[in-house]
């Protein structure tokens, strides 16, 4: 079966799912990108089990094709590297294999054959708590904080208000701590939740958005991260699981 896809979808697909993939071999099904080609959209998922990132391409499915697997990686990466930009890219996928031609290089990787997870049993809907915030603000704000969270965990405690975003961080062992104050758009009940500052920065820089919504319910359950004004062919999802709120880390 032969699919085609332009530059912009490939890359698009690329950065904002590809940094959410697992690095842990034992589990196969998610060193890869899930992609399911349906007759209207191409919908890109990859997940870590602590986060995941969802990107829907409307409109996108040339060949009118339906098709889904999992493809590893660094396969994707690979053909970024040498697909130009403006260049249309024509994937032909086997049973088990993958492949790519571009000029007079050809790229053939092996499909994942492990079952993805359910995801969308995974990405909650009723999540009604918002903070609309800037991003690069957000993004320096956990910079700056998480240097003295502790170096194992990462964990940086945000508490949401209709004052604003808190965040704080605390390293018992050095005797370290600091805080610090992000203005945002908040509407619903006050909440404190803590994620590791690693996976939050790289999520937000991902969603490639001047502002994000955020989506929370509780302190123990999934916040969904969204770029407020999106591209109207494109829909991008990132969840991130909190950790448990323990003032001993």
């Amino acid at each position: 079966e032969e699919i085609k896809l332009n530059t912009k979808d490939l890359f698009s697909i690329i950065e904002k799912t590809g940094y959410a993939a697992s690095k842990d071999d034992l589990k196969p099904a998610l060193c890869g990108v899930y992609l399911n080609f349906m007759l209207d959209k191409i919908i890109a998922v990859a997940t870590d089990g602590h986060k995941l990132a969802k990107t829907v391409l409307n409109n996108k499915n040339q060949t009118k094709k339906e098709k889904a697997l999992v493809v590893p990686l660094k396969f994707l990466n690979i053909i970024k590297d040498q697909t130009k930009n403006n260049e249309e890219v024509s994937v032909e996928i086997t049973a088990n294999h993958i492949q790519t031609k571009q000029g007079k290089t050809t790229t053939i990787s092996r499909i994942i054959n492990e079952q993805f997870p359910d995801f969308n049993s995974v990405i909650p809907e009723d999540n009604n708590i918002q903070a609309k915030v800037n991003t690069k603000k957000m993004i320096e704000c956990l910079k700056r904080v998480s240097i003295f969270s502790n170096k194992t965990t990462k964990q940086t405690i945000l508490s949401f208000s209709t004052k604003g975003i808190l965040f704080s961080a605390e390293d018992i062992e050095t005797a370290t701590s600091a805080k610090e104050h992000l203005d945002c758009v908040f509407k619903g009940e006050e909440i404190t939740t803590s994620y590791n500052a690693k996976y939050l920065i790289e999520l937000l820089q991902h969603l490639n958005s001047k502002e994000t919504t955020i989506y929370l319910k509780s302190a123990l359950t999934a916040a969904l991260f969204k770029p407020t004004k999106e591209e109207a062919e494109e829909e991008t999802t990132a969840l991130l699981m909190p950790i448990r709120l323990n003032k001993n880390v």
